[in-house]
């Protein structure tokens, strides 16, 4: 759009000096600046919070790079008039520069963070985490009732010999007993009358530094989990 306003004006100089046009480049300038302080403030809170991710700071450079230099680009746009020589240039030397920021922010995403296919692949990885979890807390509450163990407390039930059992017992949340992406049963096997066993297919491999319980190679894994202990949370 801005391409073809500029044509506009290289060949009627006068509209440069168009109210409307003004005022539009001047609300182009207000958006700019509030995108700039919003991503700002959004990074100082998440830094005193101590929440700072790969994902999150990549996002954080993208916008204010786009802000930065569609702010440069605007202003100057306005001091510059369209009869000097080197109005053509700034246009072109912009739009390439901008061109370019776009390409280094997308490639340097795609090696921090991962292509879109892993970033898929890693969402369904959590899914089956978060799916294993619910199971693993869902038995425990059928054994202690709502999961309250205490060593002293007798037990409500034994702990169910199937993954199918289990769903159906389950009182509190609903039980997702299958893969999201192939729709496989996730392995399930009673080892004694206080563990089990969660197996499940993952295609990424997780390192967190927390909830360290759950984390898990590539590829097929399984989980022993002990009604008795809260590991499962």
């Amino acid at each position: 759009l801005s391409r073809r306003v500029n044509h506009d004006i290289s060949k009627n100089p006068l509209k440069a000096k168009s109210a409307i046009r003004r005022w539009l480049t001047y609300f182009t300038l207000l958006i700019t600046s509030g995108l700039f302080v919003g991503t700002m403030i959004a990074l100082i809170f998440s830094f005193l919070e101590g929440e700072f991710t790969i994902r999150f700071l990549l996002k954080v450079a993208v916008l204010l790079t786009i802000a930065v230099l569609t702010f440069t680009y605007y202003l100057f746009s306005l001091r510059i008039q369209p009869t000097e020589a080197i109005y053509g240039t700034f246009h072109r030397r912009a739009l390439l520069l901008t061109g370019f920021a776009v390409a280094v922010s997308v490639v340097w995403g795609m090696v921090l963070v991962g292509s879109p296919l892993t970033q898929r692949e890693r969402r369904f990885d959590e899914q089956r985490v978060s799916d294993l979890r619910i199971i693993a807390e869902g038995i425990r509450s059928i054994v202690y009732d709502k999961g309250a163990y205490d060593p002293g407390r007798i037990r409500i039930k034994p702990i169910p010999q199937s993954l199918d059992q289990a769903a159906e017992q389950a009182e509190y949340q609903r039980m997702n007993t299958q893969d999201p992406q192939t729709g496989e049963p996730y392995g399930y096997t009673v080892l004694s009358s206080n563990t089990l066993e969660l197996c499940a297919t993952f295609t990424t491999e997780r390192d967190q530094a927390f909830d360290i319980f759950w984390n898990h190679p590539s590829g097929r894994h399984c989980f022993t989990v002990d009604v008795r202990e809260d590991s499962v949370r």
